[in-house]
């Protein structure tokens, strides 16, 4: 086996393992259900581990994504535009994916920590505290679908370009990142 076809093999294998690993972990993904702020702070410090090593976790798949699209970008021509830019793209929308993650996964439940046994009149701090994670999380996570949709979009487009049947494979996944952020940012 070459060093080329290894490489296409580990990296075909990064992204197939890691979109059923995000899946996979995306499913344990924690959250609170109560609508009172000290019962919820209390549920987010009880869950801070779980929170802490899913979204580890899913920082550690992402990055195995990003590194399997590397030998889709080699395959597609990394002395091409295209792929390049879909890589770069990808590359910025996953590390954007990656801060939300981190703000969920490790500044939320030290907030949950903090403040889960503290005085009433701290609530408030809280409660801000919460709320400009939450904001932050939601920036950085629609950043990441802007950055990846973008890639994808790219890497679909130079599909279309090539020689071979592989080139269909292109059409609805064009089309499908086209529309998805459109459809996903209520717009």
């Amino acid at each position: 086996m070459t060093q080329d076809s290894r490489l296409n093999s580990t990296s075909g294998c990064a992204l197939m393992g890691g979109a059923l690993l995000a899946v996979f972990f995306m499913l344990h993904h924690p959250s609170t259900s109560s609508d009172q702020l000290g019962a919820a702070l209390v549920e987010i410090r009880n869950e801070g581990r779980v929170s802490a090593w899913v979204h580890g976790m899913l920082l550690a798949v992402m990055i195995g994504i990003w590194f399997g699209t590397y030998g889709l970008t080699r395959r597609l021509g990394n002395d091409r535009a295209l792929p390049v830019l879909a890589f770069m793209l990808f590359g910025l929308g996953t590390l954007a994916y990656c801060v939300a993650a981190m703000v969920s996964g490790f500044i939320v439940p030290w907030i949950g920590v903090g403040f889960a046994d503290t005085a009433p009149q701290m609530m408030e701090q809280a409660r801000s505290l919460l709320r400009l994670s939450g904001i932050a999380n939601q920036a950085f996570a629609n950043a990441g679908l802007v950055g990846t949709s973008g890639g994808i979009l790219c890497w679909s487009v130079a599909l279309l370009t090539r020689q071979s049947w592989a080139r269909w494979v292109g059409v609805p996944v064009s089309y499908t990142h086209l529309t998805l952020p459109t459809i996903t940012s209520g717009c």
